[in-house]
């Protein structure tokens, strides 16, 4: 698997980029003390870079 060179532009572009979510009911798990849901986005460009996107929350006492 090749790696690229990831500069400040391209970052930029990636972030402005439009995007789907093509698992909108992606199902929660808790892991390690939070509950995780991890989503997958495709970039509604002509590249159609792939994305996942994960969002935790802590569950902890006390957090």
């Amino acid at each position: 698997m090749a790696f690229e060179s990831i500069t400040d532009n391209k970052i930029k572009e990636l972030l402005a980029c439009r995007k789907q979510l093509t698992n909108p009911n992606a199902k929660s798990r808790m892991k390690d003390g939070h509950e995780q849901v991890n989503y997958k986005v495709k970039a509604l460009d002509e590249l159609g870079h792939e994305f996942e996107v994960y969002k935790r929350q802590n569950k902890r006492e006390g957090m």
